[in-house]
């Protein structure tokens, strides 16, 4: 008889499953039972959290996400550096963990916390030493929390030496122009030449003034000189000597005229020459203190600035609070022995099943082919 006609003569499942149900069981049980007492060899395995609380700012343009921290938490760096703090009060682990297997013994879990904007970042460590275990989430929150301020110390630390850079520019730049000033100061004696102006023009002044006066004693004299003309044959003697002083007194004033007219023409040349040259002198150090004050002004505006910068970069870096340490654990979370248990019992049971039906199947085909 061929496989056709065994197939359209199909055994019952549950009759067969029924009929071989002692087999089953036993198989069940001893399979069962091997795998209880496997698993009693198994090397227990035990677990240790700790956690911390990141707090992410409100402006986190330029900050550390979660999974960079969580990255950060597995490089290599970080992982050494929680084997080192851990060696002095395990020195067995030296030449045993290494940052590869570490990185296997920890996994992270992350959660938001309730009615804030901080997250909740767990360390769990699995291994077979609890003490090490919990020694290795706490280090490696702990770790993390330093790594986290050295990240925000050294962002302090590059905008105070950039900020620095820029004061030291300036104070430079302002002591020389300081210098500058105090330099030109002495070289143009601008107080001792705007002396000699105010002294020049109170000469031209008064030399104008003296003028006037002479130009009036003059016509007065020339005036008695005419007259005296006009009756120069009725001249009394005592009008002859006076016709005699007044043309020596008009001669005396005539020399002191041109000398005053000389002095005045002297002046009116020096005084804008000196003027000129005195406006030009404050110009510069208008100029110079101008200078001087954008300095100062552009080095107090760093300085608020610069303080500005450094906290708002304060605030953009999360902080991380260790809030809970890891504990020593006193129960082992594997081998789980119901959980492993009741999967040999399915495995068992299904195995079993399927060898008696397959078994079945087989004696059924076998007859079939001796008929």
């Amino acid at each position: 008889m061929d496989m056709e006609q065994i197939q359209n003569n199909p055994t019952d499942p549950l009759v067969t499953l029924w009929s071989a149900k002692w087999a089953i069981l036993i198989f069940t049980l001893i399979a069962t039972g091997t795998a209880v007492l496997g698993s009693s060899f198994l090397p227990k395995e035990f677990e240790a959290k700790s956690t911390v609380l990141v707090s992410i700012p409100a402006d986190s343009t330029g900050t550390l996400s979660i999974s960079s921290y969580e990255d950060l938490v597995m490089t290599s760096g970080i992982l050494q550096g929680v084997i080192d703090r851990l060696i002095p009060n395990h020195p067995d682990i030296k030449n045993s963990l290494f940052p590869k297997i570490l990185e296997g013994m920890i996994s992270i879990d992350t959660g938001k916390a309730k009615g804030s904007k901080s997250l909740l970042m767990s360390f769990r460590v699995r291994g077979r030493n609890p003490l090490l275990i919990r020694d290795i989430s706490n280090t490696t929150a702990n770790l993390l929390s330093e790594v986290s301020g050295q990240i925000k110390k050294s962002k302090m630390k590059s905008i105070a030496d950039s900020s620095n850079t820029q004061f030291l520019s300036i104070k430079t730049s302002l002591r020389e122009a300081e210098k500058n000033l105090k330099t030109i100061r002495a070289e143009n004696k601008l107080p001792s030449l705007l002396a000699e102006l105010f002294s020049m023009k109170d000469r031209l002044s008064v030399f104008n003034y003296e003028l006037t006066m002479l130009e009036v004693q003059l016509n007065v004299e020339s005036a008695k000189l005419v007259a005296y003309k006009e009756i120069k044959s009725e001249l009394s003697d005592f009008m002859k000597k006076d016709n005699i002083r007044a043309g020596i007194t008009i001669k005396t004033l005539l020399v002191k005229k041109n000398l005053l007219i000389k002095s005045i023409k002297q002046l009116k040349k020096m005084i804008p020459l000196l003027k000129n040259k005195t406006m030009a002198m404050r110009l510069e150090e208008r100029q110079i203190n101008r200078k001087i004050l954008a300095l100062e002004e552009q080095f107090f505006m760093l300085s608020n600035n610069a303080q500005e910068t450094r906290i708002a970069e304060a605030e953009k870096t999360a902080d991380i609070k260790l809030i809970s340490k890891a504990i020593e654990p006193h129960f082992p979370v594997s081998p789980n022995r119901v959980k492993f248990s009741l999967i040999a019992l399915v495995l068992s049971l299904v195995v079993g099943m399927a060898a008696a039906l397959a078994k079945e199947h087989l004696d059924t085909a076998r007859q079939y082919t001796l008929k």
